[in-house]
């Protein structure tokens, strides 16, 4: 996969697909191991608490163009 063009986007239940600009991320893979992923976002909405996030299942996708290149599933810590 080609770095031009990616763009990222992460969802997380119970918020508008649109709430969060992913900023940077971490994704951190080991085998028998679970893994990681650490996301920074920025929000324009000021409606969100971490009360209404944690716990919630959450996907950041790698897209190349309008092609969904892979899904991270997850759950909000």
């Amino acid at each position: 996969m080609s770095l031009k063009g990616l763009r990222f986007t992460l969802e997380v239940d119970g918020q508008e697909p649109d709430t969060f600009a992913v900023v940077s991320f971490r994704l951190t893979q080991r085998q028998s191991a679970p893994f990681v992923l650490s996301v920074d976002v920025a929000s324009d909405s000021f409606m969100q608490t971490a009360g209404m996030l944690l716990e919630k299942k959450a996907v950041l996708t790698v897209w190349q163009g309008d092609i969904a290149q892979r899904h991270v599933t997850g759950v909000v810590a």
